[in-house]
C-alpha cells in the first residue's frame, strides 16, 4: 500500500536538514540523526528522498526557490529598467538578511557541484539570469547603456551577495551593522551610474533666453534708442512697461 504524501514531515525534514548544515556542516549530518529529530526512522526519509545526497539537494533548493520568489514577487515587470534593479536589489539583500541560514545554505554550505540536478542548476541561477533580462531589456530600451549585459549582471550579482554576506557576518563597519539599507540604495547609485545612457545631443538649438517680466526704461535706454532712431513703442510688448492708459 503507497503512503500517502505528508507535506508537514517533508516541510520538518527539510527544515531540520537545514538548521543541522549549518551547524555542523554537511559531511557531520547524518539520516540517522535527522530522523531522530523529526520522530521518524531513517527508513522513512528514504521513502520521500533517495538518499542524503538528495534531501540534501532538496533542502538547497527551497532555499533558493524562496529567494526567487522573494525577488520575482518584488519585481515589477511594468517598471523601467532602473527601477527594476534596484526592487531586485532590496528583495534579495532583504531576504538574504532575514534568512540567515537560508543564505549560507545557497552560497556557503552546499556548493553547487557539476553533478546536481539540472531543475538544482537552473533555479540557482535564477536570480543572476533575472538581472541579465533586466540589463539585456534596458539596454534594448536604450534605459541603460552597460556594454555587456552577462557582465553586468555578474558584477551586480557579487555585489549584492557580498553585501548581504559581509552584512549576515558583522563585517561591515559599526554604522551599518543593524541596517545595510543606505549601503545597498549607495552601491546601486554608483553601480547604476555607470550604466546611464549618455545624454541625448541636439544640433543648433537656439540659446535659451530668460524670460523677464515689464520693466521701466532708463535714461540710458531712451538715448540709445533715440541715437539708433526706434521709439519705445518699437520694444517687444515684454521689455517696456505698460502706461496707465494701455491697462484694462
Amino acid at each position: 500500500m503507497t503512503r500517502p504524501p505528508n507535506p508537514e514531515l517533508v516541510d520538518a525534514l527539510l527544515r531540520i536538514t537545514t538548521d543541522l548544515i549549518i551547524e555542523k556542516g554537511p559531511r557531520n549530518v547524518t539520516l540517522r540523526e535527522i530522523a531522530g529529530l523529526a520522530g521518524v526512522t531513517p527508513t522513512t526519509i528514504h521513502y520521500y528522498f533517495d538518499d542524503k545526497r538528495g534531501l540534501f539537494e532538496a533542502t538547497k533548493l527551497r532555499a533558493v526557490a524562496e529567494l526567487d520568489a522573494a525577488v520575482d514577487a518584488s519585481v515589477d515587470a511594468s517598471a523601467d529598467a532602473v527601477a527594476q534593479l534596484r526592487q531586485l536589489a532590496t528583495a534579495f539583500v532583504g531576504w538574504s538578511v532575514a534568512n540567515p541560514h537560508g543564505f549560507a545554505l545557497v552560497f556557503d554550505a552546499l556548493p553547487p557541484r557539476t553533478e546536481q540536478s539540472e531543475v538544482l542548476t537552473r533555479q540557482y541561477y535564477a536570480t543572476f539570469e533575472r538581472l541579465q533580462a533586466i540589463f539585456a531589456r534596458g539596454m534594448e530600451r536604450g534605459e541603460l547603456a552597460c556594454g555587456d549585459a552577462d557582465a553586468r549582471a555578474a558584477v551586480g550579482f557579487a555585489t549584492l551577495f557580498g553585501l548581504s554576506h559581509l552584512y549576515i557576518k558583522k563585517r561591515l563597519p559599526r554604522q551599518y551593522r543593524d541596517d545595510p539599507t543606505p549601503l545597498v540604495e549607495d552601491a546601486m547609485g554608483v553601480f547604476l551610474s555607470s550604466c546611464a545612457p549618455p545624454p541625448v545631443e541636439s544640433a543648433d538649438l537656439a540659446p535659451v533666453v530668460p524670460i523677464s517680466g515689464p520693466r521701466a526704461l532708463s535714461d540710458d535706454d531712451l538715448e540709445g534708442l533715440a541715437a539708433a532712431g526706434q521709439e519705445p513703442e518699437q520694444l517687444a510688448p515684454q521689455s517696456r512697461i505698460l502706461m496707465p492708459g494701455e491697462l484694462r
